[in-house]
């Protein structure tokens, strides 16, 4: 296979899920990995109707139209559609140490100071939750 389709925020959240480690999700983390999921997405799609803008020589107006042709590359069936897994599967390990970061950071009151602390921490739960799989 050469590479995995973004082709809907479903597929995105169960990788999120897996990412996780599969456990048992309560509904509102299920919620939030799904959102997180489709914030993903969007990115995704942004960033490349961002490109498409540059290479049309960045004209003024109809946005509409870079966001259209990105979301056909990125959510279509052809070859320029797809992703490679490490590259999903690395956007989404960014995404939930951000969010683990966040809110690691949130819970010690939003101290000002050295954020690699609380991104290191995540980074390595994350780890942890990755070795305890069983395959």
């Amino acid at each position: 296979m050469p590479g995995v389709l973004i082709m809907d925020t479903f597929t995105l959240a169960h990788r999120r899920w897996e990412i996780l480690g599969s456990q048992d999700l309560p509904q509102e983390a299920t919620v939030a990995n799904w959102f997180g999921a489709e914030r993903l997405r969007h990115q995704v799609i942004e960033e490349a109707a961002y490109f498409h803008w540059i290479n049309r020589g960045r004209p003024s107006g109809d946005p509409l139209t870079d966001w259209v042709a990105a979301e056909a590359e990125i959510v279509g069936t052809t070859d320029q559609g797809q992703l490679s897994d490490t590259i999903v599967d690395e956007r989404l390990r960014h995404q939930v140490i951000q969010e683990k970061a966040y809110f690691r950071w949130q819970n010690r009151g939003l101290p000002f100071g050295d954020p690699w602390t609380d991104w290191s921490a995540s980074e390595a739960e994350l780890v942890m939750v990755a070795e305890s799989w069983s395959y």
